[in-house]
């Protein structure tokens, strides 16, 4: 038998970029790119000064993806969610995420106070994310607005510190609240809650939140015994229709 591989076509729109210049560029520009190509190669952003990483500034709809099969490699402090208009997707697809796990200040996703603006959705298919010491997705407890649907799908994640929530979802605003989580086909090693009340998923949503947590292989290393989700309701009134389905995963806590 015979197995092919082959790359999808590019989406209509698709930028291609070879540098970390072009790729911080294309994210900077004010107009719209829906899609940045990445060509194989590593893409790193360090501070001038001392060499340590810094952050990308995202404020507009984009996808991020490979421009063939192999995974370019991108390594900065954190994507950095600053729109002060509606969004309506973020997408990271077939993307080696890594960060430096003694920096600690690491995420991949960091959702600032200061964004003025609706976010659709946070999407990461297909990815490898490594080395993070903080959260996959962080929502500042001040921010007023927030992405309303969380997508984690077919990727590879580990050696990750975790020293906050893998998803801190706790703005206090009543203005905004997650919709919608959904983790599936994803492994999860090497992953270390050892703060004290730091959790897999620490939540504000809505009354009609769906939670999803599906076909999963998940390795935490705690001696803090961590690893526990933890959902409250930004609610006016009662909740109404919110749900949890937890089905066909493999969790080990191991406390060393």
């Amino acid at each position: 038998n015979t197995i092919e591989f082959t790359t999808p076509d590019a989406p209509a729109g698709t930028e291609t970029v070879s540098t970390s210049a072009e790729l911080e560029a294309k994210l900077a520009s004010a107009s719209k790119c829906p899609v940045i190509a990445l060509n194989p190669g590593l893409y790193r952003f360090v501070s001038d000064v001392d060499g340590s990483l810094v952050g990308l500034d995202i404020t507009k709809s984009v996808t991020i993806m490979s421009a063939t099969a192999a995974m370019p490699v991108v390594q900065c402090k954190a994507l950095s969610v600053k729109n002060t208009t509606d969004i309506n997707l973020i997408r990271l697809e077939n993307i080696h995420w890594d960060a430096d796990a003694a920096n600690t200040g690491t995420y991949l996703f960091d959702i600032q106070s200061s964004i003025a603006g609706n976010i659709g959705s946070i999407e990461i298919v297909g990815c490898k994310i490594t080395n993070l010491y903080n959260s996959v997705v962080r929502a500042s407890r001040t921010a007023a607005f927030g992405p309303k649907n969380i997508k984690i799908d077919n990727c590879q994640m580990y050696n990750m510190n975790c020293k906050e929530s893998f998803i801190g979802y706790t703005s206090g605003a009543t203005s905004y609240s997650v919709e919608s989580i959904s983790v599936s086909n994803t492994t999860i090693t090497n992953v270390g809650w050892d703060t004290i009340e730091t959790r897999m998923f620490s939540l504000v949503g809505s009354d009609n939140m769906v939670f999803k947590l599906e076909n999963n292989t998940i390795t935490i290393n705690s001696t803090a015994k961590n690893g526990t989700i933890h959902y409250r309701a930004n609610s006016t009134g009662s909740t109404t229709g919110g749900k949890a389905e937890i089905k066909n995963n493999i969790i080990y806590i191991i406390n060393n």
